[in-house]
């Protein structure tokens, strides 16, 4: 129970960094499948290796990993429901937080800067990259 609530507060802390960027419309939690974020991750080949080297010393396979991402609100017109990071994975004995660099893009390719009060309304794209990475015991 004390390591679920640890938890919880270590993302609900993450997310409000994240939000601090691009407003109160993304503050929802969403579960991801590490699986479904392994081609970002795999971007970083240090990354990569962490987590292979974590899941095969700990005897983890890899489906079994679930993370936690912030989940964009209905206010984004385009992009309502996507996940974006900060990631908060749990790995066997340990937390795996990513927090990747968010650049958001219009309909045309056109970066959109998260103070852009249009954001969310014009948003058609969010590109993750620029990752940073932190292991905490839980």
């Amino acid at each position: 129970m004390y390591n679920a609530t640890v938890s919880a507060v270590r993302l609900l802390a993450a997310a409000v960094v994240a939000t601090s960027f691009i407003g109160p419309q993304a503050m929802a939690g969403g579960s991801v499948a590490i699986d479904e974020l392994m081609p970002l991750f795999t971007k970083n080949s240090k990354l990569a290796a962490e987590i292979s080297t974590e899941l095969t010393t700990q005897k983890l396979p890899q489906a079994k990993v679930v993370c936690s991402a912030v989940r964009l609100g209905r206010q984004w017109q385009s992009l309502g429901g996507e996940r974006i990071g900060p990631y908060s994975c749990d790995v066997g004995d340990k937390q795996l937080i990513v927090s990747p660099k968010q650049t958001f893009f219009d309909i045309k390719g056109v970066a959109i800067a998260k103070t852009d009060e249009t954001v969310t309304a014009r948003a058609a794209n969010v590109v993750e990259s620029d990752l940073s990475w932190e292991w905490k015991g839980k």
